[in-house]
């Protein structure tokens, strides 16, 4: 916050903390009061993994919760949903990753660590999966195929986290503030 030390607290107004671009010159006004002007910018970060992220997480989601509805519908244990075969477990654990997958989204100075993490995690089930997919398919409904999908969904992931170049915007939004320079 900029602050001026002869002025007194009640005649300054308040200045969201946002960088400060540069100080326009002293104006006098028609009273013959003097102010000072300041313009305050925000700029738009962003990077192109953001999309992907949200892509996959939207999908995630809606496929979890698809196998939820269905699972509570039906009340079946063993349901497919988009030729997959879903448990009501693994339509938890897909809301779960969609919605982490979301929430990178939303961060755009995070989302490669975060990414990364996801890319690992999903790359690492997926193998586990693809490689034996009996021991999972009695609690969660996995076959080969989901393994290959959760392996090519974190490879995705990783090679978009490293490759995902970090934009910075220009301006987007401008505001000026004045502050009295009476004594």
């Amino acid at each position: 916050m900029y602050r001026r030390r002869d002025v007194e607290e009640e005649e300054m107004e308040r200045v969201p903390d946002l960088p400060v671009r540069e100080p326009i010159p002293e104006r006098v006004t028609d009273e013959g009061a003097q102010f000072r002007f300041f313009e305050h910018g925000v700029s738009f970060d962003w990077s192109p993994a953001q999309f992907l992220a949200w892509t996959f997480g939207v999908l995630f989601v809606v496929f979890g919760a698809v196998a939820l509805a269905r699972a509570a519908a039906c009340g079946g244990m063993h349901l497919s949903v988009g030729g997959l075969h879903h448990t009501p477990w693994l339509g938890v654990i897909h809301v779960a990753f969609g919605m982490m997958l979301l929430l990178a989204g939303t961060i755009p100075e995070g989302i490669r660590g975060t990414l990364s993490f996801l890319g690992t995690l999903a790359l690492a089930f997926g193998l586990i999966v693809a490689i034996e997919p009996e021991a999972l398919h009695g609690g969660l409904g996995v076959h080969t195929p989901h393994g290959v999908l959760y392996v090519a969904v974190g490879a995705v992931l990783l090679l978009v986290s490293i490759l995902s170049p970090f934009m910075r915007g220009g301006e987007r939004a401008y505001s000026q503030h004045r502050h009295s320079m009476r004594r």
